[in-house]
């Protein structure tokens, strides 16, 4: 019995360090210029990183990518160009990134060609990159990307 009130106050102690964190890692993140928001998110996408830094930079870069595309999407773009890595952590980045143009949707449009080309690349081995890929681009919605999309599947 005491060692089950050990771990729950052990549990509670962790939880509340973590609930007082989270308001400075939160302006942490909204303070961010778009490039460290980018550089966030790369660096913490496997398990190694922080998931909820991770996640958080993801959101902002979301809301800033719909609110000002032109100060997101060509950063999204220039990361997601060639030459690509095909190790672990990069593939986990770029489906990151890819997921990212997901979640701005439509104002993302600029990216719906280098998205079209990762479909259509027959060296892009990770289907996992491919289908967020046309994901995205049935988010985007644009004619093109729509017909890319009906392509792929």
């Amino acid at each position: 019995m005491r060692a089950k009130f050990h771990v729950s106050g052990l549990i509670a102690l962790i939880i509340s360090i973590m609930t007082a964190a989270a308001p400075a890692q939160s302006s942490q993140i909204d303070a961010a210029s778009p490039d460290q928001l980018v550089e966030i998110l790369k660096t913490n996408v496997l398990l190694t990183g922080d998931i909820v830094k991770r996640l958080a930079a993801q959101k902002r870069l979301a809301q800033l990518g719909k609110q000002d595309p032109q100060a997101v999407v060509p950063l999204i773009i220039k990361e997601l160009s060639p030459p690509w890595s095909y190790g672990k952590t990069a593939v986990h980045q770029r489906l990151a990134l890819i997921e990212l143009l997901r979640d701005i949707g439509a104002a993302a449009e600029p990216s719906a060609p280098l998205l079209m080309e990762i479909l259509a690349n027959p060296q892009e081995k990770n289907q996992y990159v491919k289908m967020q890929a046309a994901t995205a681009l049935e988010r985007i919605g644009s004619p093109g990307a729509k017909t890319a999309t009906k392509q792929y599947y």
